[in-house]
């Protein structure tokens, strides 16, 4: 079907990755959010952007480097046992009939390494998934651009391996979308992505006395931010000095480089101001995160106890 797609409303392609744990860019704990609109979603990042920038110009050279006719394609398609299936794929181009479908890449300097011998998992995983709710599909062509070269691949279909994407889909879906149970997080960042999704805004919260085990954490929390300070004075300290010490002429030393360059800023909301942007603007793009804070505070004196009388 070629209907527009809610993307919460199922996996795609590019996603089958996520749930199958070999995504470099989102966690599957990051992916169930965004299902159950918690979160807006992953950033988008240069690679990403640049790639939507040059995708027809890549698909054409795609095509001549392939020596086939490609069609640039931006329809999404369900899978045909949709909604059973809750998965779809946007191919970036189709070939003749619809056999072979194209996917473009551009890869930044970061992932270089992912390419060194061909498309990495993630990428043949999302090839698969295509395949999948596309199935008159055989191939898929990619074209990766690698720095400033195009490097093409084709990734055959594996009955197999789209069997068990499509099973795998089925599976943490109804495992965690259907009944809003969060995946288990993959370290803190997870952690605190969860946690900040299941508070809510209050004009005024409740306040209780900390028990014994977090009255402890606490305190050693204190004293790591103690310890923090410190170090944070000496590096400040250690800094200036090597800061006045490059005021004529740049430093260099074993392992390490000092010089004065400079830092360019904007002011955003002198810009929205200059540009006469209406409030209701600004803040349409402005986002509002829960935020845990933890201050230091003087301890309250303990009050004298009572002189008995008799």
């Amino acid at each position: 079907m070629t209907e527009p797609v809610n993307r919460a409303a199922g996996i795609g392609a590019s996603e089958v990755a996520v749930i199958g744990g070999v995504s470099p860019w989102q966690t599957p704990a990051g992916l169930w959010l965004t299902k159950v609109g918690l979160s807006g979603g992953q950033e988008s990042t240069g690679p990403m952007r640049m790639g939507l920038a040059l995708e027809r110009s890549l698909v054409r050279l795609l095509a001549e480097e392939a020596d086939i006719r490609l069609t640039h394609n931006r329809q999404t398609f369900r899978h045909p046992d949709w909604p059973d299936v809750p998965m779809y794929a946007t191919p970036d181009a189709f070939g003749p009939h619809r056999w072979a479908l194209a996917e473009i890449k551009v890869v930044g300097p970061g992932r270089y390494e992912d390419w060194r011998t061909g498309p990495p998992e993630y990428v043949r995983l999302q090839a698969q998934a295509q395949m999948a709710c596309l199935p008159r599909s055989f191939r898929v062509l990619v074209g990766a651009l690698v720095g400033s070269e195009l490097r093409t691949y084709t990734v055959e279909r594996d009955p197999k391996v789209a069997e068990a994407i499509v099973e795998g889909v089925v599976d943490w879906w109804r495992r965690y979308v259907v009944p809003e149970v969060a995946p288990p997080p993959e370290g803190p960042d997870d952690t605190w992505a969860l946690l900040r999704a299941s508070m809510t805004p209050e004009d005024a919260r409740p306040e209780r006395v900390a028990i014994d085990e977090e009255e402890v954490a606490a305190r050693r929390l204190l004293a790591a931010l103690e310890a923090k300070d410190e170090v944070e004075a000496e590096i400040a300290a250690l800094r200036l000095q090597l800061a006045q010490a490059a005021e004529s002429a740049d430093l260099a030393g074993v392992g390490w480089r000092g010089r004065w360059t400079e830092r360019r800023t904007t002011d955003w909301p002198a810009l929205a101001r200059e540009l006469r942007l209406p409030k209701r603007v600004v803040e349409s793009y402005t986002r509002q995160t829960p935020m845990f804070t933890f201050r230091r505070a003087k301890a309250e004196p303990e009050e004298e106890p009572e002189e008995a009388t008799v």
